[in-house]
């Protein structure tokens, strides 16, 4: 894997306070690896207790997305947005992560076609790369980019 030189805020169609990943650390053919910190500003933290286990999911759904956008800004082509179609098998050694804690979050490309992609994923702590979450993510970006869901859950309308 070599460094990753995009701000992960230009790989993802997210804005605050649902970009949850402070950095794109690397990537390669088949994987990247992001960061981020247990911060109080969080959208998800709770005093006293940190960030539940359950936030891993989002973390290595972005960090899949992250890898969709280094994807295709090599290629030229605008950041989309995809969809996290299902999880297999998450694990995750703890209730909580604790404020201060810093992890990277490594996805691997399994599969993808046009449309879908498989990844396996997993949140380590920084310092010493042990796992403490783990999953495997199945992905959807629609090959039509104008048609979003809108809100409330209607399918947008082709432009």
């Amino acid at each position: 894997m070599k460094p990753c030189l995009y701000p992960v805020a230009q790989l993802l169609p997210h804005a605050a306070p649902m970009l949850l990943l402070e950095e794109a650390i690397a990537y390669g053919d088949d994987a990247i690896q992001t960061g981020v910190t247990v911060r109080q500003e969080s959208i998800f933290f709770r005093a006293d207790r940190g960030i539940p286990a359950h936030v891993a999911l989002e973390w290595m759904a972005q960090t899949c997305g992250a890898y969709i956008g280094v994807v295709a800004l090599q290629q030229q082509q605008p950041v989309r947005i995809g969809y996290l179609l299902g999880t297999r098998d998450f694990q995750c050694d703890r209730a909580w992560f604790s404020l201060g804690e810093h992890l990277h979050v490594h996805a691997r490309l399994l599969f993808r076609d046009d449309e879908m992609g498989v990844f396996d994923c997993r949140v380590t702590e920084a310092a010493t790369d042990l796992d403490l979450a783990r999953a495997q993510l199945t992905v959807y970006q629609p090959a039509e980019r104008s048609v979003v869901p809108k809100a409330g859950g209607s399918q947008g309308v082709p432009t």
